[in-house]
């Protein structure tokens, strides 16, 4: 048991040191993945390497150039062998192509070598067999452009006559955009040139080459004001505010924006510190919808925009309401007047209005106006039933505003309050009653029924029809249930078919009756989604559904008058809990008798069971005193009894010794 517990210690430390070695390799990984990814200036080595071209041999990798160590990175021909090859050293900088937040200004590096004999030769000076033979011919240094394909000389690599280690320093300046020399993997690929004829051996020694890159943090802008999706009523005069920073110091910062169609520069403001706050004013904006931002430089002239434009809109403040017709209600026959207000702000604008008659015909109004008053008089009230006003405006920026009324034609005039003379006054004089005149609401409920039906022709029913199907159609735009009112509507048609009039007036007083409370139940739910609980709601909303709006109604009322404590009781019976607390009670009450005849039957029976124990008790002491009595008797007995036999046995001796 103790090997097995050696050999389970050995797998388990082996298990440990794989695991540590992999874990140490992976991070070893990782940094070379992350070898651009510091501060500037960053520098790094080479992460991929290869030859090419025409040569004899060649010995180590890439890798041999990551440290200045004598360990070499070869390419070399052979006796009266020419060659003319390429060394290309390959550096990953994704990281740093990649961060959208820096610019990168210069590219420069360093490579340490040298020319030998052969490649088993080291860069140390030392013996002039070790020498290259031979004899050079140009030697260059290129950078390959990405974007073009083609390679850029940046430097030269001068042949040593020694095999002393020479270093050699390349770069890239003042170009404007770097990122041509980063390919699409984020390498920058770095070639060195190797050519060499005549006689004799010679090799190239690569022993180290690093690269520096130098960036600058660009300029961070946050645009403040205004907020994207901004709206200006009324507003033409806008400012604009960006929020700028940078670490190098910033140089300008300038307004871009298409509010004159063009997404261009608009204003520059120079500005200078690592932060500012800038503000620009635009007066007499045109009305519409824009996108602007703020383009920010640097001292090292990098330039960055917010990540994002924002927008905003400049609109008129363009605005109408309709004021109630006069009067709104009025015989066949009357002259309606009706008016609306409007505010266009100097901004130009056209005004349509239209009426809409019980028939459903549609009619124009001419429009005139006094100073924000606008009116127009309607005369062609022919019909019975509602006519309803659609005011319309529209500005020059195609801005559009709605208002809408409508008033009430009656088919007879209005009963007024009149004297009634009325007679049995003892005096003589004449004695008057009061007759009452019924509300608007009142006689818009009861116009249609009280009708003067031998006036009309059968035309005129027709408006009923038309009326009842508004009525409808309305209800369905809201989302009012109409089954009800579509029973009546067929019923209202059949009845204009066969000729009974007055059955088409009561079916359509009967449907603007079902619209108006499905109208207002609709509305009261409307109000009480918000404010109360949804099972209450719920409730209403039943109701509502099954077209039983009344109930809706004094439902929605009921529970708008509700509050506290009496909200939360109504809350609990909807729940159906109140139902239960009756059952409730009862259960408890009889689980309360349960137990309580429970303990009294127990209380009796341990009542009954303690007075059986008393008389045991007692009897138990009642036979002892009387079996004590009888013990006591019979050991009188038997001292008696033992006394004679005593006796017996003395006599006994004694007539035995006579």
């Amino acid at each position: 048991m103790l090997n097995n517990l050696k050999n389970f210690k050995q797998k388990n430390i082996r298990k440990r040191f794989i695991s540590l070695t992999i874990s140490i390799l992976i991070l070893s990984l990782i940094a070379n993945s992350i070898n651009f990814n510091e501060s500037s200036p960053d520098t790094g080595e080479a992460d991929i390497g290869f030859n090419s071209g025409t040569f004899s041999y060649q010995s180590g990798s890439y890798a041999a150039t990551q440290n200045n160590d004598f360990i070499y990175y070869t390419i070399g021909r052979g006796d009266n062998a020419g060659v003319y090859a390429n060394q290309t050293i390959a550096f990953n900088v994704s990281l740093l192509a990649s961060n959208s937040s820096i610019k990168i200004t210069t590219i420069n590096g360093t490579m340490a070598y040298c020319h030998t004999k052969t490649q088993g030769k080291n860069c140390t000076g030392v013996g002039a067999g070790n020498f290259a033979q031979g004899t050079n011919r140009s030697l260059n240094i290129f950078i390959l452009n990405s974007s073009s394909g083609s390679y850029v000389d940046i430097g030269d690599i001068q042949a040593t006559s020694t095999n002393t280690k020479t270093i050699s320093k390349f770069g890239l300046n003042n170009k404007a955009n770097m990122s041509e020399f980063i390919n699409s993997s984020g390498f920058i690929n770095i070639m060195f040139e190797f050519s060499w004829n005549g006689s004799g051996k010679s090799a190239f020694l690569n022993d180290h080459v690093n690269l520096t890159l130098t960036y600058d943090s660009l300029p961070f802008v946050a645009l403040s004001s205004p907020k994207n999706n901004t709206e200006f009523v009324g507003i033409r005069n806008i400012t604009f505010e960006c929020n700028t920073t940078d670490d190098n110091g910033l140089s300008n910062v300038t307004l871009y924006h298409n509010i004159n169609g063009t997404f261009v520069a608009n204003q520059t403001i120079n500005i200078s510190g690592t932060s500012n706050s800038t503000q620009f004013s635009i007066n007499k904006t045109n009305y519409g919808n824009y996108n602007w931002n703020c383009l920010a430089s640097d001292n090292a002239a990098s330039t960055k925009f917010a990540p994002l434009n924002n927008t905003f809109s400049v609109l008129t403040n363009l605005t109408i309401s309709s004021l109630e017709c006069m009067p709104s209600t009025s015989s066949i026959g009357s002259t309606v007047t009706c008016n609306a207000t409007i505010n266009n702000e100097g901004v130009n604008f056209s005004v349509v209005a239209n009426v809409t008659k019980p028939n459903a015909s549609v009619i124009s109004q001419i429009v005139n106006n006094m100073s924000s008053n606008y009116y127009f008089t309607f005369s062609n009230t022919d019909l019975e039933g509602n006519y309803s006003v659609l005011w319309n405006v529209t500005d020059i920026t195609n801005n559009s505003k709605n208002a809408a009324s409508s008033f009430f034609i009656t088919n007879s005039s209005i009963p007024q309050t009149s004297p009634i003379p009325q007679t049995g006054s003892s005096s003589g004089s004449t004695i008057f009653e009061i007759v009452t005149l019924p509300n608007e609401s009142e006689l818009k409920q009861t116009q249609n029924i009280q009708l003067n039906i031998s006036n009309k022709t059968e035309f005129d029913y027709t408006s009923y029809i038309k009326n009842s199907e508004l009525y409808i159609q309305e209800m369905e735009s809201l989302g009012i249930p109409t089954k009800k009112a579509l029973v009546l509507f067929g019923n209202a048609k059949d009845a204009y078919d066969e000729k009974r009039f007055e059955d088409v007036m009561r079916s359509s007083a009967k449907i603007q009756e079902i619209r108006n409370s499905g109208i207002l139940a609709l509305e009261l739910i409307d109000r009480l989604k918000d404010e109360k609980p949804k099972v209450l709601t719920g409730f209403v909303v039943r109701d509502f559904l099954n077209e039983d709006f009344d109930s809706a109604i004094n439902k929605a009322r009921h529970l708008e008058g509700l509050t506290g404590f009496s909200l939360f009781l109504e809350n609990l019976n909807s729940t159906g809990f109140s139902l239960l607390i009756p059952g409730y009670v009862m259960i408890l009450g009889i689980l309360v008798l349960i137990l309580y005849r429970g303990y009294k039957h127990s209380a009796y029976a341990l009542n009954k069971l303690v007075n059986q124990e008393n008389r045991i008790r007692k009897e138990i002491m009642e036979t002892s005193k009387r079996y004590a009595i009888k013990i006591r008797n019979k050991r009188s007995e038997l001292k008696i009894v033992r006394s004679k036999i005593r006796g017996v046995k003395k006599l006994q001796i004694y007539k035995k010794k006579n």
